[in-house]
């Protein structure tokens, strides 16, 4: 098995598991929207809100926030600005995506280690919500671990560009 099909393997890996994970943000914002919608029902019609609503809602936009981030850059979609870009020859934007793409991955990945610590200690200290008590720990490392994922994205780019593939950007089908 040569690097170009290790490589290919790998983006094709991400992709299928950018749509699974795409499907629990999916559910997430579904579940979101249908809780604030019957909070506001009960509120306004009933006298009687959901307790903790926003707790629920806090907890889900963690899952939404990481694997959403994850799915979109397995998709290649994320908003580009390509105006100063186009000045340069296609060689140059080559180089400037694998500066971008390899600075990305490298931020990324210590955020994704910072917020594992805070969740980690936010684990070991039983920290929960404080009407649900919902555990926040599991949440924050949840959301860590799709920061990850997102990282290791962004640092597959560069060895698809050293392969001599080109990076498809494509949009999101809604």
């Amino acid at each position: 098995m040569n690097f170009r099909s290790i490589i290919k393997k790998i983006a094709k890996g991400s992709e299928y598991f950018g749509d699974k994970l795409s499907w629990v943000s999916s559910v997430s914002v579904l579940i979101m929207i249908t809780i604030v919608f019957a909070n506001v029902i009960g509120r306004y019609f009933f006298r009687s809100p959901i307790i903790g609503t926003s707790e629920i809602v806090e907890t889900l936009l963690a899952i939404l926030g990481a694997f959403a981030m994850f799915y979109t850059a397995t998709r290649r979609a994320h908003i580009r600005i390509d105006l100063f870009l186009e000045k340069f020859s296609a060689p140059v934007r080559k180089v400037l995506d694998v500066i971008s793409s390899l600075t990305g991955a490298v931020t990324w990945a210590v955020i994704a280690y910072q917020v594992f610590q805070y969740g980690y200690d936010k684990f070991n200290i039983g920290e929960v919500s404080i009407v649900l008590h919902i555990p926040v720990g599991p949440f924050v490392i949840l959301l860590s671990a799709g920061l990850f994922l997102y990282s290791l994205v962004l640092l597959t780019e560069p060895l698809v560009y050293l392969t001599g593939e080109t990076i498809e950007r494509r949009s999101i089908d809604i």
